[in-house]
């Protein structure tokens, strides 16, 4: 028996401007709100233009074979997307407005998408807090906890992962920062383990990189961008600000890179999770 791989193929490319409003649960800080209407309304555009039905994992369903589409969503993975945000051309604009007495923010957007015609290769991948377990999976954290990943993909390929904090600095946790090559491979159908040096795989115990969490406010939301390919690809140019963190870059320089990267290589699968990370 004889079996191919079949890369992604890209479709058209389309110029959007999208805008899109957020009603503020008392539990999200207005920063933290910016981030999630951005996202939602990057959402809604490629929805909105290539005309896909979106699954949410609340099970609500977007149609947007219809008139119009309806906002009312509160999450969805990025596989689920029959197309991609590449690039947001300019700087995305934010209000914040009442509608009675909640307060909303307002943002209006414009970027550059493109559709998808076949599917990417899957894989899983959780965020794991103070242990190793499936049932380890959290997006909440302490200061002081440990983080923990586990990653597991169809097909061979390279991965990297990256954390980006509420600073703006995008810190490279995989490759880790002992490894000079720039790049990390990965098997398919193998389950890997990172941040632990009693489960390194191929990798010697000494060069894996550790993680705990810590902030020095009482609430701080992070992203890790999970970025995976059938394709070689090397990290980011990064440096060593400390010895106690990761190599890291500049956001304004890790986007550039990243949309680079999108643009040369449309097997490229980005994953985005968010993390919240309390004081006490």
């Amino acid at each position: 028996m004889a079996l191919s791989f079949l890369p992604a193929i890209a479709g058209r490319t389309a110029t959007v401007s999208v805008e899109y409003i957020y009603h503020i649960p008392e539990n999200v800080s207005p920063t933290e709100a910016r981030e999630i209407a951005f996202q939602r309304a990057q959402i809604q555009a490629i929805a909105d233009e290539f005309g896909t039905t979106v699954t949410q994992t609340t099970s609500v369903t977007i149609d947007t074979s219809n008139e119009e589409t309806t906002s009312e969503f509160l999450s969805i993975g990025g596989s689920d997307l029959k197309g991609e945000w590449v690039e947001t051309i300019g700087e995305p604009v934010y209000e914040y407005i009442t509608d009675g007495d909640a307060l909303a923010v307002r943002v209006k957007a414009k970027g550059r998408i493109r559709e998808l015609k076949d599917f990417r290769i899957p894989f899983d991948v959780k965020i794991l807090r103070n242990g190793i377990e499936d049932s380890h999976e959290s997006d909440n954290f302490l200061s002081g906890d440990d983080m923990f990943m586990s990653f597991n993909a169809s097909a061979p390929g390279y991965l990297s992962i990256y954390l980006i904090d509420a600073n703006r600095q995008a810190f490279c946790l995989l490759p880790y920062s002992q490894q000079e090559n720039g790049l990390f491979q990965v098997k398919g159908n193998k389950k890997y383990l990172f941040f632990h040096p009693d489960y390194s795989a191929d990798i010697e115990k000494m060069v894996v990189d550790q993680l705990t969490l810590d902030t020095s406010v009482e609430r701080e939301r992070n992203k890790i961008v999970v970025l995976f390919s059938p394709n070689k690809f090397y990290k980011a140019a990064d440096s060593a600000t400390s010895a106690d963190v990761p190599r890291n870059l500049g956001y304004d320089d890790f986007k550039k890179w990243l949309v680079n990267l999108k643009k040369r290589d449309v097997d490229l699968s980005v994953t985005e999770k968010s993390i919240v990370i309390c004081r006490h």
